[in-house]
């Protein structure tokens, strides 16, 4: 008997003519390519390549460079924010699961540097050559199995071929791909890309090897982000198209194998506790201290549909898996119902995450990591239309992948604000492109943090205060203000309202949520767009810390304006003092009306 006459639905990827879905992925490596190199290692300046290990990027890769050139994890050389404080000493708050796919091409990029005999720190461009080449490869291999995938489960080549167009162009895994390859989603990604096409296989052979596959990219996908375990619920899409009882099956397996498949992973999983354990002596830490989930109160409208980081908003080709579920349901509704359960728990934890905004990243990026699961649906809808009507919804689908693929640009070029777009600011910077659109946009509203047990004011002041005047301490509390009061900034008096928070009267040792907002009137047309706010962290007359950030929202907006910002301020150290102030830094004059600050902090929760 053949394998085609066990399980009609089956045929090997190999013996099909798929050229369409083929030439899709050989489009993408291509454009991969190109971006990478023109943005990601060239840039404007033609040294882009020297922040490609940035953000949390830098903390997943602190594994490698650690390990191969100080030959040890204790202490843990990374930067402040990436290390959490344990009992035992200091640790990297991020697993490795990231650090130990991009190990083989780190350790391609270390032979060079055996050559050379100089000293090595992992930052050099080889590293950063073969960083972009490993974020790549994985994305290309995360496609190859999706679509195999969705070969095997009967949808063919034309829907296959636009299903990994919508999943690498119209979302933005191609851009964390191609422009923060030390990111973790791409290799998310693909590991569940690989559970899913190997646990099809598991389930329509028989055969014990594709079993053990499944478990170890299953321990690869919680190596590199542990709440990415949730991919097992989608694992009855694997049986779609091809029923057996799951009892039969199991006979069919083995009961040994399945548990050796459980051994394989949970091996995989183990290589953390040991991380950590060589980082602080501990087998078990809680790495993210500070930070955790809201779990009564998650965001879910703001996360799915809101101007700021709405995952239909930045992505709106993902509204494809509605009618896709109804698609699969008409298959099997049981496993519809699973898949409905799986994102239903998706939206659930990642909008539950205290930093539902997830910082300054390029829309709600941890949906990313689970794009096979959606394609699934997606490629049953584009699977169910027929006839004419096919070739016209294709034709829809291209608009909105080359807007995607725009909108990524814009936010790699800053026209796109990387944490503050709004209903106004969308339409404001929609297909703009010209240089001058290039951090146009100001303000800051990031999520607040992680307080399970509230907030607690600790500084606030009002509106009004004279230039250059100085919170005194016994006026932390609240500021006397007349809130009526305008005060000009102009070439005379660039600096408007001034507050400094005196060493000693501010905890140490937290990080606290500075909450701003004021009113602004434009007396030279243009002015007001070279206002920034300014906070700062000094010791004495020392500046440790500064940043800035736009006061307007949008510039060139005449009248009377409400600005608002929210952000986030890292915790003191004892003798630190914190300032915040307006200050003009250019021609022009304009007006400000009703400033105001407030300092909260995380009130502690009780033993």
């Amino acid at each position: 008997m053949t394998v085609a006459e066990r399980s009609p639905v089956y045929l090997p990827p190999m013996f099909r003519v798929n050229r369409l879905s083929k030439l899709v992925l050989v489009l993408i490596l291509g454009l991969s390519i190109f971006s990478s190199v023109r943005w990601r290692l060239v840039g404007d300046d033609g040294n882009a390549w020297r922040t490609i290990i940035f953000s949390d990027g830098a903390g997943y890769y602190a594994y490698l460079p650690n390990l191969y050139f100080n030959h040890k994890l204790s202490p843990p050389q990374a930067e402040p924010g990436h290390l959490s404080a344990t009992p035992g000493g200091p640790v990297l708050k991020y697993t490795a699961g990231t650090a130990l796919l991009e190990s083989p091409f780190f350790m391609l990029a270390s032979a060079k540097g055996l050559f050379d005999q100089k000293p090595e720190d992992g930052r050099s461009l080889h590293y950063a050559i073969a960083l972009a080449l490993c974020s790549i490869a994985y994305l290309l291999f995360g496609l190859e199995c999706l679509r195999r995938l969705l070969l095997n489960l009967g949808i063919d080549d034309s829907a296959t071929a636009i299903t990994l167009a919508v999943a690498a162009l119209g979302t933005g895994l191609g851009y964390y791909a191609w422009m923060e390859p030390c990111m973790s989603h791409v290799y998310s990604f693909a590991m569940v890309s690989t559970i899913l096409y190997a646990a099809r296989l598991a389930w329509i052979t028989g055969k014990a090897k594709y079993l053990f596959a499944t478990g170890l990219f299953l321990g690869l996908v919680v190596l590199v982000r542990p709440v990415d375990i949730i991919a097992v619920i989608a694992l009855p899409l694997a049986a779609l198209g091809h029923p057996q009882p799951f009892t039969a099956w199991l006979k069919r397996m083995g009961t040994a194998n399945v548990l050796l498949a459980v051994l394989i992973a949970a091996l995989v999983i183990a290589v953390q506790p040991l991380l950590w354990y060589m980082q602080c002596g501990l087998w078990w830490v809680r790495p993210y201290t500070g930070e955790g989930f809201n779990w009564t109160s998650p965001v879910v409208l703001r996360s799915l549909f809101g101007a700021q980081k709405g995952l239909f908003v930045y992505w709106p080709l993902l509204w494809l898996i509605a009618p896709g579920l109804w698609a699969l349901a008409r298959r099997s509704l049981g496993i519809a119902a699973n898949a409905t359960v799986f994102f239903a728990l998706l939206v659930y934890i990642t909008s539950a995450w205290w930093c539902w905004t997830y910082a300054g990243g390029y829309g709600q990026r941890p949906y990313l990591n689970h794009l096979a699961v959606a394609a699934v649906p997606i490629g049953l809808f584009f699977q169910d239309i027929l006839g004419p009507k096919r070739r016209i919804v294709f034709t829809m689908v291209l608009p909105f992948i080359a807007l995607q693929c725009f909108q990524a640009w814009q936010h790699t070029v800053g026209i796109l604000h990387a944490e503050n777009m709004d209903r106004e600011k969308w339409p404001y910077i929609f297909l703009k492109s010209d240089a001058k659109w290039r951090g146009a946009l100001g303000g800051a509203y990031e999520a607040r943090p992680f307080a399970p047990c509230g907030m607690i004011v600790v500084a606030e002041a009002g509106a009004g205060e004279k230039q250059g005047s100085v919170a005194k301490p016994d006026m932390l509390s609240r500021f006397p203000s007349d809130t009526a009061e305008v005060v000009s900034l102009d070439a005379n008096h660039p600096t408007g309202p001034f507050i400094e928070l005196p060493a000693g009267e501010l905890p140490t040792g937290k990080g606290f949520l500075l909450e701003g907002s004021v009113d602004r009137l434009e007396l030279w047309p243009g002015s007001s767009n070279d206002v920034k706010i300014f906070w700062s962290i000094v010791a004495g007359d020392t500046l440790k810390d500064s940043w800035a950030f736009k006061m307007n929202d949008i510039p060139e907006v005449p009248g009377w304006r409400h600005w608002r910002h929210q952000l986030l301020v890292p915790a003191l150290k004892p003798g630190q003092s914190l300032r915040y102030y307006y200050a003009l830094q250019g021609d022009g004059a304009c007006e400000l009306r009703a400033p105001r600050f407030k300092l909260n902090a995380v009130e502690p929760c009780p033993d």
